[in-house]
């Protein structure tokens, strides 16, 4: 490869080679010390030559000691400064990929200066795309996230600095795929790294539904499209899964009234004794559509993706849905659900792996 580091000769992760001059010296040094000494070695002849040539020998011997610690000294000063330090962000997401990634998966990288550092800390099987982020895609960058959705079941996405709701990329993600996991560094830099489920690879079933939903004022009362706020028009989820999964949800709301306040979805798996196992929360469209934006007759595509754990149990499972006010924490009244405050969907299956 191409980014061996040398003793005399260091890649640079943000631009052109960089050649270190004791490091090159000192074998050039041994090099020419040694042809000097060899010369004189042969050039002397006779037994009054014996004494010096042994001498001679020790002065060679201690010079290229000396040489062979000089380069082993800049060899460990050159290689200490690649190697990263347990705490380097990259170093955690290169590794996080290697444990969860699949054949049909990709990574997008959106810091293509750390392209180089990346390729020598990853090492597993994926292809990787070093692309420039943008706050709107061109048409470029268009055709390519169109590739990648053509070409890949899901994408790992190492962003740069930019928050999601303002890159280019990530945006179009978050709305019309799905998100299953996302982690953020603890430190100052907050690298974040994100996982999607790109919606062209998945296959799921639409359901009519048309449960209306309520306002805070409406608890108590019957709920019908003439004063219901919101409805839920229909759904698509994941049936049949397994551990290492992934669960997919598809929400489709209307708009049908102005609504003030901005209320949370609330997607939580409940197993067979009703107990939740795992949940989504939060504002529709990963938080990039409030309900209080929201007009009259608009459609909203709402998408969520859980990835289950290695140790998920298999089993029978249901989708428990609905609204909630997040500052108070009461659920929205709601008609045609299985209760008065939230919809079941399923079953989902949880095969063995």
């Amino acid at each position: 490869q191409n980014n061996v580091p040398f003793a005399w000769w260091r890649p640079e992760w943000s631009g052109g080679a960089q050649i270190h001059g004791a490091g090159l010296a000192a074998p050039i040094i041994g090099v020419v010390a040694g042809v000097w000494f060899l010369g004189r070695n042969l050039s002397n002849t006779g037994e009054a030559s014996e004494e010096r040539t042994d001498a001679t020998s020790w002065l060679f011997a201690l010079l290229l000691g000396l040489i062979v610690l000089a380069i082993l000294v800049q060899t460990r000063t050159s290689t200490t400064s690649l190697t990263p330090t347990p705490y380097d962000n990259m170093v955690r997401v290169a590794q996080r990929i290697e444990q969860l990634e699949q054949r049909s998966d990709a990574i997008l990288l959106l810091e293509p200066e750390q392209t180089q550092r990346f390729a020598n800390l990853y090492h597993g099987h994926l292809p990787t795309y070093g692309l420039f982020g943008q706050t709107q895609l061109d048409e470029a960058n268009q055709q390519w996230l169109a590739r990648l959705r053509a070409e890949y079941r899901r994408l790992w996405v190492v962003p740069d600095s930019t928050l999601p709701d303002a890159s280019g990329w990530e945006r179009p993600l978050r709305t019309d795929d799905y998100l299953l996991w996302e982690s953020r560094a603890a430190d100052d830099t907050g690298q974040r790294l994100a996982l999607y489920a790109l919606a062209p690879a998945q296959t799921l079933e639409e359901r009519g539904l048309g449960a209306v939903f309520g306002d805070l004022s409406d608890v108590g009362s019957t709920i019908t499209p003439e004063n219901g706020r919101i409805r839920l028009n229909g759904y698509a989820f994941t049936q049949q899964t397994q551990p290492n999964g992934e669960l997919l949800l598809t929400l489709r709301w209307e708009s049908l009234q102005p609504v003030e306040n901005n209320y949370h979805v609330f997607v939580h798996i409940l197993n067979e004794a009703n107990d939740k196992v795992d949940q989504r929360d939060g504002q529709p469209v990963q938080w990039m559509r409030p309900t209080s934006s929201w007009r009259p007759g608009e459609l909203i595509i709402d998408h969520y993706g859980l990835l289950l754990p290695a140790d998920f149990p298999p089993g029978n499972y249901k989708i428990s849905i609905g609204l909630y006010d997040p500052v108070s924490g009461q659920r929205l009244p709601v008609n045609g659900g299985t209760s008065e405050y939230a919809i079941e969907l399923g079953p989902v299956q949880v095969q063995p792996r």
